[in-house]
């Protein structure tokens, strides 16, 4: 069973379309701009939409009115969203049997939630677009979760396929430690010569 996580950066327009090559899997409000099977929203939701107006905790990045458009956004798509806890018509995320499973309880952004589910549901390919955990971002400190996933999954015989930008198992100096030679060229240059 093929799963897609897609995140909101470069190159999230490069993944199937809802319906198209298996599940689609979304983080958080991005169904504003394209459909999917499950989106996945581990914030405070309840807390945030019964915050009495005017909102005194804005989001830079997203309002309560963003929030309520994507959850019914959602609804309209009959798309399932999996939250911290069963709140405005969401899923709570099954984490305890997702950690019982996998013996592992490190989630730093939503992108675990998802990519760990599609684990948990037996996803035996993942495609990753739109995620690109740079360590220019606030996500350097949630590419290391990520990586110990990803890790996980191939290390499980799952086929992980990360798109082109993605940062989670680039070394910062891109370069393999001890052998003087660039990540990027290691497994053409150094596995595939003859010894």
């Amino acid at each position: 069973m093929r799963i897609n996580v897609i995140g909101k950066g470069p190159q999230w327009q490069n993944a199937p379309e809802r319906g198209e090559d298996g599940l689609c899997f979304g983080l958080n409000d991005h169904i504003l701009k394209r459909d999917f099977d499950i989106l996945f929203d581990m914030h405070q939701l309840g807390t945030r939409l019964e915050i009495p107006e005017p909102d005194p905790i804005p989001f830079k990045w997203r309002s309560k009115d963003k929030i309520k458009e994507a959850l019914a956004r959602a609804k309209e798509l009959n798309c399932e969203v999996m939250s911290l806890e069963a709140w405005y018509g969401c899923s709570r995320y099954p984490i305890e049997d997702v950690v019982s499973k996998f013996n592992m309880n490190i989630f730093g952004s939503g992108f675990d939630f998802a990519f760990s589910y599609a684990m948990y549901l037996g996803a035996t390919e993942i495609h990753v677009y739109g995620v690109w955990m740079s360590h220019k971002t606030e996500y350097v400190s949630q590419r290391h979760s990520a990586a110990v996933w990803v890790c996980l999954a191939r290390g499980m015989g799952i086929d992980v396929t990360l798109n082109q930008n993605c940062e989670i198992l680039k070394l910062r100096s891109r370069n393999i430690y001890g052998y003087d030679i660039k990540q990027s060229k290691f497994m053409t240059q150094y596995l595939t010569s003859s010894g």
